[in-house]
């Protein structure tokens, strides 16, 4: 980690804003400032007027969201600013002991003839936590939260006969809104109705959400903003959820099938010296300690093919590679062997399901001499032009001339898979956080002023 006296510095003429904690321009400081005292004031005035007794609370949460995000960001954080402050309650606590996931929650209490309609198990006392999607009061002594982990739901009824007094149920309640995560402890309780509950007798914020939740009805549209925001999307998408569960399943699997089989899991470098093991035009970086550039690996197999020459016969690597590459001729692939009967081409197939590609396999090449007149080739290509051209990897060549038995490899692209075994149509919807452009007018990053001390 690098040291703190690494933070770039505080831009000229900046102002920081006392509620939202940005740095902005004295212009717009003073305008929020204006803005505020407006609203500060329409506030007082509105707290001076007599306030229906019933549904006061739902009339509350429909004004706050004809608020426009902007407007709802400032009034939340001057909010939670005044709760920081107060400590009445700490809106971020340090902890909250939970003794039940809601998941298993549901698979204990869920089933039928558990919890009878309308009854509540008042011997057993439950924590949960989670995140509130959405809020339905009825009236004053009655709060209704969808609360939403790991997957699962299950409704809050919170009454003010289970709390200690009328006047702490409306302030406890007061402070929480859709997207806060919240612990609560009560009793597992099903309404008239039959839905699954947990009657609380306490409620706590744990992180309240600053920002407006998109409505659950429609939930997060903007395809650009979903990759952008995946944590949004996680939020508010099950199906989102559903596809990266399902992707480390996928990974777990494989890794399991290749355990049983006998293989050996294997890290090997993610950089080095010579851009090997496919032909691909590399991204470049460079290590500082050492002063040279390298390149990100394109593929590890010669890496996997050096492990096999020294005695461990079945291995794999389940990790990251950086490249693109083209066709199957003997010269676009310098590490498959020739094949066998037909001359100028190599012993290389793809795997197809459906028409869709998801595996490369090949019969290892282990002739150093005609390995090392492929690389050769590969040199004339990259002299003549050629970015994606291999060079020659000495080390390599020297461990095939220590002998590398006959070796069949493959190489399956875990992003292809996904998205087949997903009906996922882009390859962004399984990538946690795919690579995107610039949003335009998005702030660059601040200037690092060098540290005199090394990082640690």
């Amino acid at each position: 980690m690098a040291d703190a006296a690494n933070a770039g510095p505080t831009p000229p003429g900046t102002h920081k804003d006392p509620v939202t904690g940005e740095m902005i321009s004295k212009t717009e400081l003073k305008r929020r400032e204006k803005q505020r005292a407006k609203e500060a004031a329409a506030a007082a005035k509105a707290a001076a007027a007599p306030q229906p007794a019933a549904g006061s609370a739902k009339a509350a949460a429909d004004k706050e969201d004809d608020l426009n995000p902007n407007q709802y960001f400032e009034l939340r954080s001057r909010q939670i600013q005044k709760l920081r402050q107060t400590r009445d309650p700490d809106p971020y606590p340090h902890k909250f002991n939970v003794t039940k996931s809601i998941t298993h929650y549901i698979e204990e209490y869920g089933p039928e003839g558990v919890i009878k309609p309308g009854d509540k198990l008042k011997d057993v006392t439950v924590s949960l936590a989670g995140r509130i999607h959405n809020i339905r009061a009825s009236g004053q002594k009655l709060r209704f939260y969808d609360l939403h982990g790991e997957g699962g739901k299950v409704q809050i009824m919170a009454q003010a006969q289970d709390a200690p007094s009328a006047e702490e149920f409306l302030s406890t309640h007061s402070h929480f809104r859709r997207g806060d995560i919240v612990g609560v402890t009560g009793c597992p309780s099903r309404t008239q109705k039959g839905e699954l509950s947990i009657s609380p007798s306490s409620m706590v914020l744990l992180a309240p959400n600053l920002h407006q939740l998109p409505k659950e009805h429609f939930g997060l549209k903007d395809q650009e903003q979903r990759y952008r925001k995946r944590y949004l999307d996680l939020i508010m998408s099950d199906d989102t959820r559903r596809i990266f569960v399902t992707r480390s399943r996928i990974i777990n699997y494989i890794r399991k099938f290749l355990d049983n089989l006998g293989f050996l899991e294997v890290e090997t470098p993610m950089m080095g010296m010579i851009a090997g093991g496919a032909t691909a035009k590399p991204f470049v970086t460079h290590h500082n300690d050492l002063k040279l550039d390298l390149f990100l690996r394109i593929a590890p197999e010669l890496y996997l093919k050096e492990l096999i020459v020294g005695g461990l016969d079945r291995v794999y690597e389940i990790g990251r590679v950086f490249r693109n590459e083209v066709g199957h001729p003997q010269i676009m692939s310098p590490l498959a062997k020739y094949h066998r009967s037909r001359p100028g081409l190599c012993e290389r197939f793809e795997g197809f399901m459906c028409g869709k590609e998801f595996c490369n396999a090949y019969t290892e090449l282990n002739d150093p001499f005609d390995q090392r007149d492929r690389f050769e080739e590969q040199m004339r290509q990259k002299a003549a032009g050629d970015d994606e051209a291999q060079g020659i990897d000495e080390t390599y060549v020297n461990a095939l001339e220590h002998g590398l038995p006959p070796t069949g490899g493959w190489g399956m692209g875990i992003d292809r898979l996904v998205m087949f075994l997903t009906d996922s149509t882009n390859i962004k919807e399984v990538l946690l956080f795919p690579a995107m452009k610039p949003e335009s007018g998005a702030p660059t990053a601040p200037a690092v002023v060098p540290s005199s001390e090394p990082p640690h």
